[in-house]
């Protein structure tokens, strides 16, 4: 009889040790899915808000992330469905891209300006720039909407700032963010912004409408970031290393 309550003293002892090693293993993975966004490649503003996305989609239990790509590629994959959306992008695509929906939470704003290395001019607005050969960046339909008709090369962030720096333009117009990170980052010397600017563009994250019950969450995710300061805790930090070094 001692010997058969030892034996079955020593199962249940097993049993016990066993059954939290168990359980460790059957927990759930931390997200539930993930979602795939096209994203500008070179784009130093993408860097910054791919950290503010992975934030606010890890809070609702989803992986985000970016597939860089050409802009108006990146586009045209997440309008078609073959990512789930696009990563940032102005507001207002949705009338040409109808199968994007907007989440309407700017995950990032900044000023478009002017960047020169010879010229010296007041800005005086879009049309004030048609005499001046530019760069101007591809996919970027917050400056390509306005110079339609103007000199200007369509190329990504760094082809545009080697090509003002060689003086094969005059000017290159982008984003005060990406334009001063990408100057550091080239160590270029010389270029600089001409004031004033010329507005100022707030950027979007995009879901593919397959993912339209994402939207609420989401929007409630990014809308907790900025109203408890963690959104613009990232772009402080993103910003204090672009104006380390400023034109």
């Amino acid at each position: 009889m001692r010997y058969f309550i030892f034996i079955i003293l020593s199962i249940l002892s097993i049993l016990r040790t066993d059954h939290p090693v168990h359980a460790a293993e059957e927990q759930p993975e931390p997200f539930t899915e993930t979602l795939v966004f096209s994203g500008l490649e070179n784009s130093e503003l993408g860097l910054m808000v791919e950290e503010v996305l992975t934030q606010a989609y890890r809070d609702i239990g989803i992986r985000a992330e970016i597939k860089w790509l050409p802009g108006a590629r990146a586009l045209q994959m997440a309008d078609e469905g073959k990512v789930d959306g696009a990563q940032l992008r102005v507001a207002g695509i949705s009338k040409k891209f109808r199968n994007l929906l907007m989440v309407p939470v700017p995950v990032y704003e900044s000023d478009i300006v002017v960047f020169t290395k010879k010229k010296n001019f007041p800005v005086s607005g879009w049309a004030g720039l048609k005499p001046y050969k530019m760069a101007v960046p591809e996919g970027y339909t917050a400056i390509l909407d306005h110079v339609t008709g103007f000199n200007c090369w369509v190329v990504n962030y760094r082809q545009m700032f080697r090509m003002l720096d060689a003086e094969r333009v005059d000017i290159a117009i982008v984003d005060r963010f990406n334009g001063l990170l990408t100057v550091r980052k080239l160590e270029l010397e010389g270029i600089r912004i001409l004031e004033p600017s010329l507005s100022r563009v707030c950027f979007y994250n995009y879901l593919h409408k397959k993912h339209k019950g994402i939207l609420p969450r989401i929007t409630a995710s990014l809308e907790k970031m900025r109203d408890e300061g963690k959104m613009q805790a990232v772009w402080n930090t993103f910003e204090t290393g672009a104006a380390k070094k400023k034109p």
